[in-house]
């Protein structure tokens, strides 16, 4: 866990940012001054701002479009946090203190994200020029983004917990879920006569997480799982993280098939485990597939037996699901197809230095952008 030495005031390139977010034609003085209390209410977020600013982390504030199904987001390439304008009031401040404790989290992890984008090109390029199968390189993807979400929502009750102590000295958890219920529910569940932590979760006694190992192992199943009923992320309020960020992966991935294996005749065809990722065509694509303009993407899922050949779409623009049922009416996916490639083990492997340095990417940012749930 990162220590913060405590911090009351914002530095003057971080008061610069929030002056730039006060310009912002939709952002009235209330609401500027919300996010300013919130800040002057928590030393701990202050803290971590001015780190955030002071490494280059964070350039911006910014509104959340209308409709988006997130309670914040922080965007790694623009270094961007956005924040949703509704809660930017006097009853919002507790719901605020969280979402920045989150996204400023993922703000002062950025070069640890960046190293992981680059592992996860590593290993795509590793599966195109061997196996073809993307599974090792997508689910070690998946699984740092798991810990990092965790991480970074103990950091969000972190935040309100701080907060809350401005006001209330030595809060208690009771304290906590009056303050808000919908954040606390994720946290502590009813006991015999108040509330207490969940199970696997250690506290400490002034009520705020260590990011431990066993705390972040903990929020994973409790936060990151959740069903995409319960988180209802990405474009139409249908996914959850596994989608979110799996969309992301895979369509990075077919974008390393299509150009390493594009001087092989016939192509052979990129392998994903769906089961084993714990991914959906259906949510992928209403998140957004982008195939760089190709109408389609042929795959074949090794999770089927035998293994099923299907086709991912470009739905980047419609977050449309495109069904495939009728292409195995006509035959164009029928299980006795031939197919080119070779099914191996999908053991995580150490792909060596391919030395390649034009890596293709979808026209995506190349750091998924962390969004933090909303709903459940």
């Amino acid at each position: 866990m990162t220590a913060y030495s405590p911090s009351t005031h914002p530095s003057r390139r971080a008061q610069k940012l929030l002056h730039r977010f006060a310009r912002h034609p939709s952002v009235g003085d209330d609401a500027a001054a919300t996010l300013e209390q919130v800040l002057s209410a928590s030393p701990l977020l202050t803290s971590q701002l001015n780190q955030a600013v002071r490494h280059g982390d964070l350039r911006a504030f910014d509104l959340l479009e209308p409709g988006s199904h997130a309670g914040g987001v922080f965007d790694g390439d623009t270094g961007v946090i956005s924040i949703p304008l509704g809660l930017l009031t006097r009853q919002g401040e507790p719901e605020i203190a969280f979402i920045l404790g989150h996204e400023l989290q993922h703000a002062v992890g950025s070069a640890e994200a960046q190293r992981r984008v680059a592992r996860f090109f590593e290993s795509a390029e590793w599966a195109a020029a061997h196996d073809f199968d993307y599974t090792p390189a997508i689910r070690d993807h998946l699984d740092w983004h798991r810990q990092d979400e965790a991480a970074a929502h103990l950091a969000g009750w972190n935040g309100l917990v701080d907060w809350i102590g401005h006001y209330l000295p030595d809060p208690t958890l009771v304290d906590v879920v009056l303050a808000t219920r919908f954040r606390a529910g994720d946290f502590v569940e009813p006991g015999d006569d108040s509330f207490v932590i969940k199970p696997l979760l250690s506290v400490r006694p002034d009520l705020r997480f260590d990011l431990t190992d066993s705390n972040i192992a903990a929020m994973s199943t409790y936060y990151f799982d959740r069903s995409p009923s319960e988180m209802q992320l990405g474009a139409l309020g249908t996914s959850d993280y596994r989608n979110e960020y799996g969309c992301w992966a895979v369509m990075q991935a077919a974008a390393c098939h299509r150009h390493f294996t594009r001087v092989h005749r016939p192509q052979p065809t990129m392998i994903i485990n769906t089961t084993e990722l714990g991914l959906t065509r259906r949510i992928m694509e209403e998140n957004g597939i982008d195939l760089g303009g190709l109408p389609t993407q042929p795959y074949l899922d090794r999770s089927a037996d035998p293994p099923r050949l299907g086709l991912l779409h470009h739905t980047v623009g419609t977050h449309q699901f495109v069904p495939d049922d009728h292409l195995e009416r006509v035959g164009i996916l029928r299980s006795d197809r031939p197919v080119t490639g070779v099914i191996r083990s999908s053991s995580v492997r150490t792909p060596g230095a391919l030395r390649r340095t034009d890596r293709p990417t979808a026209s995506r940012p190349a750091t998924p952008r962390r969004s933090q749930g909303r709903s459940r």
